[in-house]
């Protein structure tokens, strides 16, 4: 699921998977001249979502959710950990 987060709705269903070419899709659909307008792009730290982005926008700026930083910096910081 793709979601326009200004105007709080989500814009696309699709794709097969949390693949690279399923998120390909989402690009592919919005077309070439509104990819192009996208400045920033919310997403979690998942790589091929990541690497779809940088491929077909690569003038957005990625910015990770703060649920998966803050869970990325547990770890490093040793809380969470299971002994």
């Amino acid at each position: 699921m793709v979601s326009d987060l200004i105007r709080k709705r989500p814009i696309w269903f699709g794709g097969e998977d949390r693949s690279e070419a399923s998120m390909a899709m989402f690009y592919a659909a919005l077309g070439p001249r509104k990819t192009k307008g996208i400045r920033l792009a919310v997403m979690d730290m998942w790589k091929p979502f990541r690497k779809a982005t940088q491929s077909h926008a690569p003038q957005a700026a990625i910015l990770f959710d703060k649920f998966h930083i803050m869970a990325h910096l547990g770890k490093a910081l040793g809380y969470g950990a299971q002994d």
